[in-house]
């Protein structure tokens, strides 16, 4: 009897895993974890297992920024588009285009239109970092080590000093009062001195291969402690889940409750669009401090080419 029992509930297994694979088998397309890319599990009882990548768009952006905006019932009145990487040419019509505050010169550099996104500013480990600074957890901070590498067909030396300027400032609450910058071919160190007598040191470069992620790294150091961006000891970013394709690696990590599918930097950048579509008034404050951070990478570029130090003048951490 107990044998039969057994078997009896064996059977039941074996019927349900079937119809598992059943199910299974009738699904031809699943989404799976996705970052940059959407990643879809293909195949079938007649077709291997296979992984494509597909590639998020700008319109796939756009789309998250409405749903967000349709899900919180914020009404925009007026038309808008969001350029990440695209002629301005292509938002004629609209009556402002949101734009990542750091390729507003290689995007739209005349327009007045523009509104900049400092998306950095969303992602989760700069927003910790500045609150370890405003509750005093480390104090008083008396040094940076900013630190940020990217492929030079994607950004220039001048994008991410732009990046790494705002993100000092935002982060220490301070502003930069004085610098000194010189460079090699595709790198650039900049020393700057920030209004409260710290100093900070920020490395920038070019040299990563074509379609490598960015891999920067930000540390505070204080009288009473340190904190880093990064987690202590690691070289590069660490991601949740690695895929090994048939030419190449890929590596996915979900970071937002609301926003699956995307990266981190395109998570920030679809929240930094739905702040500034919800608070139309802060698009003034946001042109000013563009206009101050393209002054701050201009005053390095010159430092850089008269290798000596310039003094800011009319600084502001808006």
């Amino acid at each position: 009897m107990v044998s039969e029992g057994r078997g009896q509930r064996a059977e039941g297994r074996g019927q349900r895993a079937e119809g598992r694979g059943q199910r299974m088998e009738d699904r031809s397309l699943s989404t799976s974890y996705s970052s940059k890319y959407s990643v879809y599990l293909i195949g079938n009882r007649k077709q291997p297992l296979e992984y494509c990548c597909m590639e998020n768009t700008k319109n796939d952006l756009k789309k998250a920024v409405v749903g967000l905006l349709e899900k919180y019932a914020v009404e925009v009145q007026q038309q808008w588009d969001l350029a990440e990487e695209m002629p301005c040419e292509d938002s004629e019509g609209c009556a402002f285009v949101l734009v990542p505050a750091w390729r507003v010169r290689d995007i739209c550099p005349n327009s007045t239109k523009v509104v900049p996104l400092f998306a950095w500013r969303k992602q989760r480990r700069f927003v910790e970092l500045k609150k370890i600074v405003e509750n005093r957890t480390i104090t008083p901070v008396l040094m940076a080590r900013f630190a940020c590498l990217a492929a030079g067909d994607s950004l220039s030396l001048s994008n991410i000093l732009y990046r790494e300027f705002d993100l000092l400032e935002w982060i220490t609450g301070q502003s930069i009062s004085r610098m000194y910058a010189t460079s090699a071919p595709r790198a650039m160190n900049a020393v700057v001195r920030l209004d409260d007598g710290s100093i900070a040191s920020i490395e920038v470069a070019t040299t990563l291969p074509s379609g490598t992620p960015i891999e920067d790294r930000h540390e505070l150091i204080a009288r009473r402690g340190m904190a880093s961006d990064r987690v202590v000891d690691t070289q590069c970013r660490q991601e949740s889940i690695y895929v090994w394709l048939k030419d190449r690696r890929a590596s996915f990590t979900d970071v937002d409750n609301e926003l699956y599918g995307l990266d981190e930097e395109q998570v920030a950048l679809v929240r930094s669009a739905y702040d500034a579509l919800s608070d139309t008034e802060s698009h003034q404050q946001l042109r000013r401090r563009h206009e101050y951070l393209t002054s701050l990478v201009d005053a390095a570029m010159q430092s850089d080419r008269d290798r000596r130090r310039v003094v800011m003048k009319g600084a502001s951490v808006a």
